[in-house]
């Protein structure tokens, strides 16, 4: 499956015993990201992953979380447009 906005690929230790994480997760919504960076806190905190890359991968989520956000906004924001102009007709 091809990587698009949303998905986040990592890589996964079978071998690890600890908290493995799927090849591929779908991240649309803040819900989804809080998840997904607890897991990556578990791993850091077993020594599965290392804690320069969980930080990337925190600051990637982030600008992730921003993006939700934005697209949350202009989606309520076109609602209330789409309100006002039917008001004032």
């Amino acid at each position: 499956m091809p990587i698009g906005i949303g998905w986040v690929a990592h890589p996964v230790s079978d071998e690890s015993g600890g908290y493995p994480m799927p090849k591929q997760r779908r991240l649309k919504t803040v819900e989804d990201v809080r998840r997904y960076l607890a897991h990556v806190l578990l791993r850091v905190e077993a020594q599965e992953l290392d804690a320069q890359v969980a930080g990337r991968m925190a600051y990637i989520s982030n600008v992730l979380l921003k993006a939700i956000a934005d697209g949350e906004l202009e989606r309520r924001v076109a609602v209330l447009e789409k309100t006002v102009s039917r008001g004032s007709s």
